[in-house]
């Protein structure tokens, strides 16, 4: 199996296989309202779209919570370790994103976690690509600054009824015999370390507590610049989604929006398209869903293709969703790579499930 492919493996708290394509339909389909299922994308055009589009759907605003803030690193630019690790020829780039809290927006919850850490590396340095939904004003959350090492970063976050993150990129040199990478992320809610392994197919969101907040991490071997691969991410509820398309870098390249639900033959599907920032057609998107075994549709995967402006198929896209503890629908955030995989067919992309290389072994 090719390595990007383990990009898409959706690796949650339950993981178990299951089969999707002829599932019964479950709690978090039951309030999926969907306006067409038919046709080949749906009933979604190749047009452009105004400035509205994927702004707001069932009554759910995008409040711009995937799209952040950028961030500078001009306090760790002459840091020797940041110094001596770009400028050798054979540096790696590892983007990790990281969100913490309530991901699916939960006015029920009434308490308030203090998130702040620190991330460090035992090797290279750790920059500071964008922060998300922070609140300097309102809630005092920011990057530590001066920066006293490029091998580590500090925050000041604190969550209530929706979360916070942030994207870093860890510059650092491949794995030897001689020496390793670990970066490891500490707060007082959740500490774990990962390999330089870890992060080239990292997908992961984990329980911290039991009333629904939770900690997500994204990762992915890449160069900065680079827009043939990146993350796509949104809110759903009532048989409709909305979200963006976000480069590797963190910086938004789109919007997209659709909806899902099941078609006449009982199989879960979704059917979609997306656009520039500026609203100019970019491609259409069509795949399948399936909840989680054991977690009573509050987590589960989705798979996917999407196509190019000609709407002739460009690539895949897939990750996982979280339905809200209190509300209809939730959140949901992947991957998408540019290619095509061997095998598959483009006009009926597979089912989220093991037997098709999707999602790891137990």
């Amino acid at each position: 199996m090719k390595r990007w492919l383990l990009i898409l493996a959706v690796l949650g708290l339950f993981m178990l296989p299951t089969a999707c394509h002829k599932s019964p339909r479950s709690s978090s389909s039951k309030d999926a309202v969907v306006p067409a299922v038919t046709g080949e994308w749906g009933g979604y055009q190749p047009t452009d779209e105004d400035e509205f589009f994927a702004m707001e759907s069932s009554g759910t605003p995008y409040d711009g919570d995937e799209e952040g803030e950028e961030e500078s690193n001009e306090d760790v630019e002459d840091d020797p370790d940041y110094q001596n690790v770009n400028n050798d020829p054979n540096r790696v780039i590892y983007l990790l994103r990281i969100d913490w809290g309530q991901l699916a927006y939960n006015p029920a919850f009434k308490g308030e976690l203090d998130w702040s850490g620190t991330i460090s590396t035992t090797r290279g340095a750790i920059l500071v690509c964008r922060t998300y939904r922070f609140e300097p004003i309102l809630n005092g959350d920011h990057i530590v600054r001066p920066r006293t090492s490029a091998k580590e970063v500090s925050w000041v976050s604190k969550t209530y009824v929706h979360h916070d993150g942030v994207l870093f990129a860890i510059v650092t040199l491949p794995d030897d015999e001689n020496a390793s990478t670990e970066v490891t992320f500490t707060s007082q809610h959740y500490t774990r370390t990962f390999t330089l392994g870890d992060l080239e197919k990292l997908n992961l969101t984990e329980p911290v507590d039991e009333s629904g907040n939770r900690i997500a991490f994204h990762g992915a071997k890449t160069k900065l610049g680079d827009v043939i691969d990146g993350v796509l991410a949104g809110r759903w509820a009532n048989g409709k989604y909305l979200g963006r398309w976000i480069a590797l870098d963190g910086a938004p390249m789109g919007r997209l929006a659709g909806h899902y639900g099941h078609n006449a033959a009982g199989k879960r599907v979704f059917f979609g398209k997306y656009v520039s920032m500026d609203g100019k057609f970019k491609g259409l998107l069509k795949g399948g869903w399936c909840p989680a075994p054991f977690t009573m549709g509050f987590t589960g995967w989705f798979l996917g293709i999407y196509t190019d402006e000609n709407v002739q198929p460009a690539g895949v896209l897939g990750g996982h969703y979280v339905k809200s503890l209190f509300l209809k629908g939730g959140w949901f955030r992947g991957v998408w790579h540019n290619g095509i995989p061997e095998g598959w067919n483009p006009s009926e992309p597979p089912d989220p499930e093991e037997e098709n290389g999707t999602t790891p072994n137990p």
